[in-house]
């Protein structure tokens, strides 16, 4: 019964821990990438004071290109050596 309890209790670790596991190698191998996000910050009062928006892209090594569309057009790029 005690190893039955015991497993049921380190179930959850153990999948978190492979989860994680399985993330870290995702990231490692993963090469090119593109998505699009939105950024809210709130002040403690639980009140929206910034919210941003745009999209983001890396190419490996190195390359990546982040663009803000909101609150203003913002367009940073990197190459690898610069940025």
């Amino acid at each position: 019964m005690r190893g039955a309890l015991l497993a049921v209790l380190l179930a959850p670790a153990l999948a978190l821990g492979s989860g994680v596991e399985r993330f870290q190698s995702y990231l490692r191998s993963t090469q090119t990438a593109r998505a699009d996000f939105e950024q809210k910050v709130y002040d403690r009062e639980r009140k929206l004071v910034q919210q941003s928006k745009g999209s983001f892209a890396f190419l490996r090594p190195g390359r990546f290109r982040w663009s803000y569309a909101q609150p203003y057009p913002q367009l940073i790029v990197g190459d690898g050596a610069r940025v």
